[in-house]
Order: C-alpha cells, then sequence, then structure tokens
C-alpha cells in the first residue's frame, strides 16, 4: 500500500516493513514493532502526520523528524479515517467503531449501536463519516442513514 503526503512524498507498506520515499533523498525504512502488519495509512493534512492501522493499535508516522509512535491500542481494529471537521480519528473494528481526539489525545467509547457492527471501511467527507461493513454501508451524523447490499437479503 501506499499513500502521498502534500508535498509527494510516499509512505510504502507490506506487511510490516515501511519506507518514507523523498525526491533527492535515500529512502528511509522502518518496521512496526512485533511485526504487526499495516492494515491502513492515512494521511492528516493539518497535522502532517501519517496514521497507522494494525489489528491492535494505531501509530503515528512524523515525516519531519522520521519518527514512529505508538498512539494507542484497540481490539480488532480494521479500519482507519482522519475526520478533519472535528480534528479526530474515526477508527472501525469488528465491533463497531470510536473516535480519537487528535488534541486531547482521547479515545471515545466503542459506540456498538449500529445497523451493522463489523466495520470494514471508514471514509469522511463533506461534515460525514461513511461506514462500510459486511452488510452494507451507512453514514453518521445527527441521524443514521443506511444503505443495505445484496448481502443483507441472503
Amino acid at each position: 500500500m501506499c499513500i502521498r503526503d502534500r508535498d509527494f512524498n510516499f509512505l510504502v507498506a507490506a506487511k510490516n516493513k515501511l519506507q518514507w520515499l523523498q525526491k533527492d533523498k535515500a529512502p528511509y525504512s522502518f518496521e512496526l514493532p512485533g511485526e504487526l502488519e499495516v492494515l491502513e495509512i492515512t494521511f492528516d493534512e493539518a497535522q502532517n502526520l501519517f496514521w497507522l492501522l494494525s489489528e491492535n493499535d494505531v501509530y503515528s508516522f512524523s515525516p519531519e523528524n522520521q519518527s514512529l509512535n505508538k498512539a494507542f491500542s484497540g481490539k480488532h481494529l480494521t479500519a482507519l479515517a482522519v475526520y478533519p471537521e472535528k480534528s479526530q480519528l474515526v477508527i472501525g473494528s469488528k465491533n463497531g467503531y470510536f473516535t480519537y481526539d487528535l488534541k486531547s489525545k482521547q479515545k471515545s467509547p466503542v459506540t456498538e449501536k449500529l445497523p451493522w457492527t463489523e466495520i470494514t471501511a471508514v471514509k469522511t467527507g463533506q461534515g460525514k463519516v461513511w461506514f462500510g461493513t459486511t452488510m452494507g454501508a451507512f453514514s453518521m451524523d445527527d441521524s443514521c442513514l443506511l444503505y443495505t447490499s445484496d448481502a443483507a437479503d441472503e
């Protein structure tokens, strides 16, 4: 998997190995500890940080000083997105989702009262958070909108 920052530098990941690629500089190679596999990477423009998701941990990578820091832990993590309007990360899991406040560094409780809790994808845009699940997709704002897939009919 590969993602770029605002200056078109790239962070590339394969399993637990990562490389930071910058124009006219030698690649910087590093690994997640304990052979954890990178499941997803997202870039936070406001903080100039990459966020890396493994099954039980979330890390930040600073391209400025090339440092990797464990931000927090969770269980059965599956998806990650930056929600810039609220200065949060939204983290999906097999049991619902929770948020992580980027300013206070606090996690919310896991939200489980959902149309379906097995989250497979999280995307943000236009002030909404969209969740993909094994049974369809829904959006969260002040209300919950459900869009089901064919899997719900089985």
